[in-house]
């Protein structure tokens, strides 16, 4: 376990530093013009974002990983849809299962409601709402989170903290750090984005996720009850974008999720479908 947790430790600082080399190594060339008839795709302009705004996504991915949960190692369909006009996003997101591994048959398991504003801040990106966790079709109650993401757009890394508290079910926060760079090639069309990130989770989380009990009859010694508050998982991801049109977006995914620590890989083992996991596929998405 704990060479394993070196090896996850090399990952994410090798992914840092070539995330940093890279970018700095970018920004020495001569940028090409932008392309007016290509709009960037990760940024919206104060004056389109007043206007109505209505985007859908329908994403496939070869497994559902969550947090280092890995809900399902088996192919998924993720469809979306966001309303957004004068900063207020409105988003309804789904799981839809392609195996019957999670719910006994091909079914939705989880329907996440999101409503969110985006303030009109300089310099930083700043977003905070709330998030309607449902899981239909499995014995897992609902949910709910408060959030506030911060993310500082600059040419070379671009670091994002998000803080999520469950005052549902859960009761408790969790927090990630990430680090990502936009790639644009093909006159902008086409979007790379390497990043990293690492979660953490407070007692309450880490507890009400990962905690387990042994009943095969092993000595209480060995029993799990609940977990300590510390580091969760980490990611490291590639993210690719190309627009098909202005409004048509496809896009493509490959990503490498684990988890830091090992009492949460004994319960991850329990009640989850692994401890890491890699994660491959593509998205549509149309705005109108």
């Amino acid at each position: 376990m704990r060479g394993k947790m070196y090896i996850c430790m090399v990952i994410w600082v090798l992914a840092t530093g070539g995330l940093l080399i890279a970018a700095a190594a970018e920004s020495s060339l001569p940028a090409n013009p932008p392309n007016p008839d290509i709009p960037p795709i990760h940024a919206e302009s104060p004056k389109v974002a007043q206007n109505l705004s209505v985007i859908s996504d329908l994403a496939v991915y070869s497994a559902y990983v969550s947090r280092g949960q890995v809900n399902s190692d088996q192919p998924v369909i993720q469809p979306a849809l966001t309303i957004k006009k004068y900063g207020v996003r409105l988003n309804v997101w789904g799981n839809f299962d392609l195996s019957d591994e999670v719910t006994g048959r091909r079914q939705f398991s989880e329907v996440d409601f999101t409503a969110a504003y985006d303030f009109p801040v300089r310099v930083i990106e700043v977003s905070a709402g709330i998030v309607e966790y449902m899981y239909p079709n499995t014995p897992r109650p609902s949910t709910r989170e408060a959030f506030i993401n911060i993310a500082w757009p600059n040419p070379i890394v671009v670091p994002e903290f998000d803080v999520y508290y469950d005052f549902g079910d859960v009761r408790g926060a969790y927090v990630n750090l990430s680090l990502e760079h936009d790639f644009k090639i093909l006159a902008d069309r086409l979007t790379l984005t390497p990043g990293v990130n690492n979660g953490w989770g407070s007692r309450s989380f880490n507890t009400y996720f990962f905690a387990w009990n042994l009943t095969n009859g092993m000595a209480s010694d060995d029993l799990v009850t609940s977990q300590d508050a510390g580091l969760v998982n980490g990611e490291a991801y590639v993210l690719a974008e190309y627009a098909l049109t202005p409004s048509l977006i496809l896009g493509g995914r490959v990503l490498y999720a684990w988890l830091w620590n090992s009492d949460i890989e004994a319960g991850a083992r329990q009640i989850y479908f692994g401890v890491e996991q890699w994660v491959f596929g593509g998205s549509l998405s149309y705005t109108f």
